[in-house]
């Protein structure tokens, strides 16, 4: 049987067994259930009928209803501070993998760099990976810029990364765009690539693009082998469920 880490109330019985001891523990809570997910960190985060939040430590066995969150991520010994509604990879599996696979390949081209390089992170768990690669090799880092469409993530990021250079954007606005002409590294992590950002990264001088998806149709991977030569798509799948992949395209020039 497959356990999720999320569910909805009338699915219940199929999440973790932290959500199915709690479903017992606190049955009359659990009536009023709309979801519940398992950060896989010692928190459930509950979502009531009525729109109500509420974080439950399964170790304290305490409730809490404030909207903040810590995620232990990865080498970093301080935790991300994150809101309870902000993205993250809700498969641990396959983002674990996706995580180690981009911060060694970014980490390996930053010690070979003969100078202090410049990132650009759009959409997703970027600030994730910068903070990471912060802590690993901050003397060898010296400019960071962010891109978001979403303020929860826009805010996360600004409050995990002080000196970030950080934009809230439209992605449907390609004109509101910020103006950035060179970088080293960029980072693309959205579920769903959209055309304005591939065009977009497409006019940026840049020496490795990492792009992170889960939907890319053949529509939009035809536009990006237009645009760029790519290197590789590394196939990243669930090997216990089987039926989780996210790609990662691995990119170091345009097409001329």
């Amino acid at each position: 049987m497959l356990f999720l880490f999320k569910v909805k109330h009338k699915n219940i019985e199929n999440g973790t067994g932290y959500i199915q001891k709690f479903s017992k523990q606190y049955s009359q809570k659990t009536k009023n259930i709309e979801s519940i997910q398992d950060n896989n960190k010692r928190h459930l985060i509950i979502r009531y009928n009525d729109n109500s939040i509420e974080v439950y430590d399964y170790i304290l066995d305490k409730f809490y209803n404030h909207n903040k969150i810590q995620i232990h991520f990865g080498l970093l010994i301080t935790p991300i501070i994150k809101q309870i509604e902000s993205f993250n990879q809700n498969n641990h599996i396959v983002g674990n993998k996706v995580r180690q696979l981009v911060i060694q390949k970014i980490k390996n081209f930053i010690f070979i760099s003969d100078k202090s390089i410049s990132m650009l992170g759009i959409g997703g768990e970027y600030y994730l990976y910068f903070s990471t690669l912060i802590y690993l090799c901050s003397k060898n880092i010296n400019k960071l810029i962010g891109v978001y469409s979403d303020k929860d993530l826009y805010e996360d990021s600004k409050n995990n990364i002080p000196n970030l250079k950080n934009y809230l954007i439209e992605y449907e606005k390609p004109k509101k765009f910020p103006k950035i002409f060179e970088v080293d590294i960029i980072i693309v992590n959205l579920f769903n690539l959209v055309e304005n950002i591939i065009k977009y990264i497409s006019q940026i001088k840049f020496k490795k693009i990492f792009i992170i998806a889960c939907n890319l149709n053949d529509k939009k991977l035809k536009l990006l082998t237009s645009l760029f030569k790519i290197d590789k798509i590394h196939y990243i799948i669930d090997n216990i469920s089987k039926c989780f992949m996210i790609k990662v395209i691995e990119i170091s020039s345009i097409k001329v």
